[in-house]
């Protein structure tokens, strides 16, 4: 998944895109004819800055097979820049291994849902929206944190740790990201930008869990951020963010038939917080610190604090 400044493109929600981006061309000489850069002044798209060209000639004839993934090599360089907020794109990241880049924001956000959506996450959606007394809650709002990365952390479920967390409105998602699509290829090979936004995404899900005999789906929002901006409401950074992550998340019968047996101290904001800090700290989904049923080859929980 990538984005870009305006309008707001999110390429591959899950992100897989980003393990294998396309290579780009040699800086030093003509994509088309090879021309060195030695006496020749190379041009480059004026849109997606990466391909060169020693002449309008050999831009032209090779417009055709470009135009299929230019939106693509956007999206790409989009990744690379180290801002990460709406009001512009920061510094490339390149060879500066000392930055972090949108990229590597969502690459980590996802492995960090990928890792507690099928427990953590679902619970807490159930804990926070209070979904066993309004299932339909899950249609007007959406669950969101904010969490620091843990670069020393070596537990694949502790690599972010709790910042905030809450339950806001989809009209918030809507407000943000009305313009925003996914890059979509069609049988010829080219790609387009399609509109998709997060409820399009979430409603999709949901018709797919209701035809699978669940009752639904809830929508997780993560964004990563750094140490001076810690400050952030969960609203604000959702607002501010050019790199969230999005997963939408089924509901089941089952799930429900076990929350209605939890007292109902669970849905107290308090405590579904706390059992959320711990369970991304490494530790198990409870109020208390205790060892994780999903401990991942005796990986230890996490007992630093995050930094950036």
């Amino acid at each position: 998944m990538s984005v870009s400044a305006n309008p707001i493109t999110i390429v591959n929600p899950a992100a897989e895109s980003l393990d294998e981006p396309l290579p780009k061309p040699a800086k030093d000489e003509c994509f088309v004819c090879k021309a060195k850069k030695e006496g020749h002044e190379l041009q480059r798209c004026s849109k997606c800055r990466t391909v060169p060209y020693c002449s309008k000639a050999c831009q032209t004839s090779d417009w055709k097979e470009h135009k299929k993934i230019c939106l693509v090599y956007i999206s790409q360089n989009a990744m690379d820049f180290t801002k990460t907020h709406v009001d512009g794109k920061g510094r490339s990241k390149k060879d500066r291994e000392h930055l972090r880049s949108r990229g590597d924001i969502i690459r980590d956000l996802s492995a960090t849902a990928n890792a507690h959506n099928g427990d953590t996450f679902t619970v807490v959606c159930w804990h926070a929206l209070n979904l066993v007394r309004n299932i339909n809650k899950a249609k007007t709002h959406f669950f969101a944190m904010t969490l620091s990365r843990n670069f020393d952390a070596t537990n694949p479920r502790a690599m972010h740790s709790l910042i905030d967390a809450a339950v806001l409105p989809l009209s918030v998602l809507q407000d943000k990201f009305s313009n925003m699509g996914v890059l979509a290829q069609d049988a010829q090979g080219s790609h387009k930008e399609v509109p998709f936004t997060p409820l399009d995404m979430l409603r999709q899900n949901e018709q797919e869990r209701l035809r699978d005999g669940g009752l639904g789906a809830v929508m997780v929002v993560s964004v990563e951020l750094s140490k001076k901006e810690k400050g952030k409401s969960v609203e604000q950074a959702v607002r501010d963010t050019m790199c969230p992550t999005f997963q939408p998340l089924g509901l089941f019968k089952v799930h429900q038939d076990s929350m209605k047996r939890m007292p109902s101290l669970i849905f107290e904001e308090r405590i579904w917080k706390q059992c959320l800090r711990n369970a991304l700290d490494g530790y198990a989904y409870a109020h208390t610190r205790q060892p994780s049923p999903y401990r991942m080859h005796n990986y230890p929980p996490f007992a630093g604090r995050g930094r950036r």
